[in-house]
């Protein structure tokens, strides 16, 4: 009968023990059957044995198995033919020197084991090749999310929907940047073509144009049930309405449509506006005019006051549709 042959050094460990691992580990570090001896071989690298037991690992083999792991990931730098006291993780792709490699390690004598080893080189322009290609794969996102707003310095983040000045991207992301910045593929958008449209109608001059409309719809969507059932789930609101209209229905019914035509087709411009006063505090023209109708419109929903009233500049209204002024005690 033929021996069990075993697939991986687990099942040599359960079946041997942990001596027998630490055994073969050492023969095939010895006659350098774990790593290649620079980057541009063909022979096939046999990966690095790992274990898995229940027991506690000895610290000698342990060693030995990081060892084996630390040949197969890391690579010693070469420049034109000479080599380097820089270390390449081709892993994580980034480079250390000597000194950073063994705090990267955290295990001096073991990083000293590794330079004393058998193991891998790369030459400079292969590590500069890996490094370009890793960046491009990281630099896709930014192609899909920054728009370069074309005759300024500013670009478009579609993710946070907002303009942001082109250094921003540049302190954040500064080695993806210039391949952004260089490909052909970053998309370009005319400052003009940015713009608030409540209707979604607007439409660039030219097709082949890229537009962005700043308006991503309201918050609060209608939920489908019949005109019963939401009269009856929205009692307490148009109650508090009906109260602030002095009860009276005629009034009342002039305020919700008033209310409704800017929902009902977002962006019509209203040609009159409301104004409720009363003496008492309290009454709920807050609660309804603020409280409520501010959740309706979310970020397109702006409370003033009276010095913004009466001021010479409207920066406020820049993106919004619904304003709300309080505490108005007149008007010049």
């Amino acid at each position: 009968m033929q021996d069990k042959q075993h697939s991986d050094f687990n099942d040599l460990a359960a079946a041997a023990g942990l001596n027998e691992v630490a055994r073969q580990i050492k023969y095939a570090l010895a006659n350098k059957s774990i790593v290649t001896q620079a980057a541009n071989d063909d022979h096939s690298v046999v990966d690095a044995p790992t274990v898995s037991h229940n027991g506690n690992v000895p610290a000698d083999i342990e060693q030995e198995m990081r060892l084996a792991n630390m040949l197969k990931r890391y690579a010693q730098i070469t420049d034109i033919g000479k080599v380097t006291n820089k270390v390449y993780d081709t892993e994580q792709k980034i480079e250390y020197t000597k000194t950073q490699f063994a705090n990267e390690i955290g295990n001096k004598k073991l990083a000293d084991l590794w330079w004393k080893a058998p193991h891998r080189k790369i030459t400079k322009s292969e590590v500069a090749k890996d490094l370009d290609v890793m960046l491009a794969v990281e630099a896709q996102s930014m192609f899909q999310r920054y728009f370069l707003i074309y005759g300024t310095k500013e670009v478009w983040d579609d993710v946070e929907r907002i303009r942001l000045p082109v250094d921003t991207i540049k302190l954040a992301r500064p080695n993806e940047y210039d391949i952004w910045l260089k490909s052909e593929s970053r998309i370009t958008v005319k400052s003009d073509n940015i713009w608030f449209d409540p209707t979604r109608t607007k439409t660039p001059k030219h097709d082949k144009d890229i537009a962005i409309n700043t308006f991503d719809g309201l918050p609060l969507k209608p939920i489908e049930t019949n005109i019963k059932d939401a009269a009856k789930m929205c009692k307490p609101i148009t109650d508090l309405l009906l109260h602030l209209c002095e009860g009276k229905q005629e009034v009342y019914e002039w305020v919700l449509r008033w209310l409704a035509i800017p929902l009902q087709q977002p962006g019509t411009k209203l040609d009159t506006a409301l104004i409720f006063h009363g003496e008492v505090q309290g009454a709920g023209k807050s609660l309804f005019f603020d409280r409520i109708m501010s959740r309706i419109y979310g970020d397109y929903a702006v409370t003033l006051g009276q010095g913004q009233l009466e001021s010479q500049y409207n920066d406020w209204v820049s993106n919004k549709l619904y304003a709300l002024f309080e505490e108005i005690f007149s008007g010049s």
